[in-house]
């Protein structure tokens, strides 16, 4: 996929990107089966202990849902193929016009039972010559008015504050945009962006795979990050932009055994704690 100097500049200016179609409705398909074996996998199974830190689970009445799954090749190697065979990683070099590596990936889930939203927040404060991004795959439709993800314009490039903007939204100073995505279109925004979404109203649950890329030229700069941990995300980096075959054995033993064998504490997010707000 080449993007447009128009797509870039609406990245640049606005902070997001909606990539419709990104996904081929083939490997949509395979991922909308995978995901779904996974959850319904660890939502009827009791986690292991070291399960437990990646998996999110949530419970209404009697009944179990499942929220979020982090270190995700960890639980399932073949998504690894969401990486590689959409050519992604390209897509934001464009973006990035260097090398970027992925930092993290992680599958979350939007299910009728959870009456928690996202409310407005960044997902980390970023410096402005860092270029950091979260990708999101949609393997189901996300439609205004049901829990659809909206963001504040432009909002990456100012340097108000969460609570600053939640006032401004309040008196009508600023208004947000619903960014509607359908199964198989990818959503791309700046981590500085502002943005939320709110509880999932369809009856059915909807899925995302998350990933988050970084220039590579400075992920060292990061002091959470060791060099261990580095250069076990270069080897995957290596995996998910060759020739070879995702769901070979080498693949599965580095993700089981390796990838994830360090712990690593990711940039806490920008959120607005009002407790006296009306």
């Amino acid at each position: 996929m080449i993007l447009s100097d128009a797509q870039r500049t609406h990245f640049v200016e606005k902070g997001f990107l909606v990539l419709k179609n990104a996904i081929s409705p083939q490997l949509l398909s395979h991922l909308q089966q995978l995901s779904a074996d996974l959850i319904a996998k660890k939502t009827q199974s009791p986690l292991s202990p070291d399960e437990l830190p990646a998996i999110a689970l949530g419970k209404r009445g009697t009944q179990q849902y499942l929220t979020r799954i982090n270190n995700l090749f960890q639980f399932q190697p073949k998504l690894g193929i969401s990486l590689a065979q959409s050519s992604l990683q390209a897509v934001i070099e464009q973006l990035c016009t260097t090398p970027v590596l992925s930092v993290y990936e992680s599958l979350v889930v939007k299910h009728p039972l959870d009456i928690h939203g996202f409310d407005w927040h960044r997902d980390m404060n970023a410096a402005r010559e860092d270029f950091v991004v979260t990708v999101g795959i949609y393997l189901d439709d996300s439609q205004a008015g049901q829990g659809a993800l909206e963001v504040l314009s432009a909002s990456h490039i100012n340097d108000q504050s969460v609570c600053d903007y939640k006032n401004a939204l309040r008196k009508g100073t600023v208004t947000s945009s619903d960014v509607e995505a359908d199964a198989g279109d990818v959503v791309i925004h700046n981590v500085n962006l502002v943005h939320r979404s709110l509880p999932q109203t369809q009856d059915s649950y909807r899925r995302t795979i998350y990933f988050e890329f970084r220039k590579a030229s400075l992920i060292e700069t990061y002091p959470n990050f060791s060099p261990t941990w580095i250069q076990h995300r270069q080897q995957l980096n290596h995996f998910l932009t060759s020739e070879e075959t995702m769901g070979q054995q080498a693949f599965t033993h580095f993700v089981n055994t390796i990838l994830y064998r360090e712990p690593v504490r990711f940039e806490a997010g920008e959120y607005c704690y009002e407790p006296n707000a009306t």
